[in-house]
This record gives C-alpha cells, structure tokens and sequence, in this order.
C-alpha cells in the first residue's frame, strides 16, 4: 500500500481537510479516519518515516486544536498514531522534535483508558530515545506519568515504570524527577498497586537511578519518609535474582550517606530489614 501511494493520498487529504477547518470548513470525521488507516500501516516499520514527516504535524495539530475544535473520537485516533510511531526507534526523536510531547501530555488528561494506556507506552518508548530524556523531563513528563500509574492496570503500572526508569538513567534529571514526585510515584505502583514481578524489578531499577550521592545526601529523610527502606525490603523478598542484587544496591547507596546518617536510618528501621534474613 505504501508502494501504491495510499499513504500520500491520506497525508494530502489531511493537509486539506486542516486547510478547510480553518477557514471555517471541513468535516473533522475524515481526520478520524485518516488516523484510523495510518494506525494500520504504521505498524510497518517502512512506512514510519514517511508517516511521521508527512502525518504528524496534522495530528498534533487536531490534538492541540490549533485549526479549531477537535472532537475526543478523532483525538484517540490521533493518539493512537503517536503511539504506534513512538514504537518505531528511527522517528522518536522526530517525533519530540515537532511537538508530540506537548500533544501527548494533553491526551493523557482525557477520561479514556485506553487513551491513558496509549500514552502512558508512549512515554515509555520515547524515554528509550536518549537524546529526548532531559526534555521530557523539562516539559514534565514525570507528573503526567505520576498521574496514569494512578490506574490498577498492570499494563499501565508497567509502561509507566519503564518510562521513570528511562529517565532516571539521563545523567543531571535525577533531582527533578524527585521532585516531581518520581520517587512517590514509584512507590505505589511497587508496593500497592502493580502485582507482576517484572513491574516490581523495573520500579526498584527506576529507585536505584535516582539514589545519586546528591540526592542521598540532601532528601535522605524525605525518602526514609516515603517508606524507600520498607519498598526495598519487601522487594527484595521476590524470587528474582536480578531484583534482589537492585534492592541489595539500594541499601549500598543508603548506607553510604555521609555522616552515618543512613546507617542510622537503616539501623533505625532495623525490624523492616530483619524481615529480609527471616
């Protein structure tokens, strides 16, 4: 269908249907199914690029409202396209570059959970992209991501986990992934609401990124209070190997706070940790 120029045709309808919309024409519907059949091809990892370059531009522009109003079927529809894109390794950066993340955060405050879910991978795949991490973290991504774990889907508490586990990997974002509630948000998808093994490990990976010395040292008693000690300790009970050698760092990190003051911590909550040897 590539080689048949269907897509080209369904970017040029686009191009003139937001040409209409805004001067006061147009029929939103056929941006809807335009997004609709790019969804299908954009699966083929040919035609991403294409699709990208040519697509993305509208699509942001529906989700962002820029020609005029856009109704929440053809919003979906658009964020569907993102994300399936965002799969693609080659258009990630492209993507940023032209505006998904603004759009992408905007979608991800609808009353839809498949759209949430949708973004919420989205995010995910984009954090793997490491040109982009600091910007997502810059235009704030990590509240968005807070805010989708607040869901009881596993497949939510994973993509949202991935995505603060990416972004606690870019060297200098560590402090304000703290502070825009990275860590609080790890916990409860750890301890309360994720139920795979899998999304456990991955949230005691994310911890562990953000456990610079910096951070250790100035939030120690922040973090005490988020419970991160009792988090790793219960992780660490898992039957995994790789989870166990993650928590076993966590306390590393802890015990090597300047002053003693997270030895004391530790030793402080030592009936948590006697848990672990029980």
């Amino acid at each position: 269908m590539m080689g048949e120029g269907v897509i080209t045709a369904l970017i040029t309808i686009m191009e003139s249907e937001r040409d209409e919309e805004g001067s006061g024409g147009g029929d939103g519907m056929l941006v809807k199914h335009c997004c609709a059949a790019l969804c299908h091809l954009a699966h083929e990892g040919s035609s991403g690029s294409m699709i990208t370059e040519g697509a993305v531009p509208h699509v942001i522009g529906a989700v962002m409202e820029t020609s005029g109003p856009t109704d929440e079927a053809t919003k979906q529809s658009c964020c569907a396209v993102l994300s399936i894109l965002s799969a693609h390794e080659a258009c990630r950066r492209q993507l940023c570059t032209m505006g998904a993340l603004p759009a992408l955060i905007a979608l991800a405050r609808m009353n839809d959970d498949l759209t949430r879910l949708r973004c919420a991978v989205a995010f995910a795949n984009l954090s793997h992209e490491l040109t982009v991490q600091g910007l997502m973290v810059e235009v704030g991504v990590v509240p968005v991501v807070a805010e989708l774990s607040n869901s009881y889907s596993e497949e939510n508490q994973l993509y949202c986990g991935k995505a603060l586990c990416n972004l606690g990997c870019h060297f200098g974002s560590e402090l304000k992934i703290v502070e825009q509630g990275g860590v609080s948000a790890l916990m409860m998808i750890c301890m309360v609401r994720a139920v795979n093994p899998f999304t456990k490990q991955t949230c005691a990976k994310a911890l562990l990124n953000l456990l610079i010395p910096e951070i250790v040292e100035a939030r120690l008693d922040q973090l005490a209070k988020e419970g991160l000690v009792q988090a790793a300790s219960s992780l660490s009970k898992l039957d995994d190997e790789i989870t166990m050698r993650v928590c076993a760092n966590v306390f590393c990190m802890l015990s090597a706070a300047p002053g003693g003051a997270g030895r004391r911590m530790l030793v402080e909550r030592r009936a948590t940790l006697a848990d672990m040897f029980a």
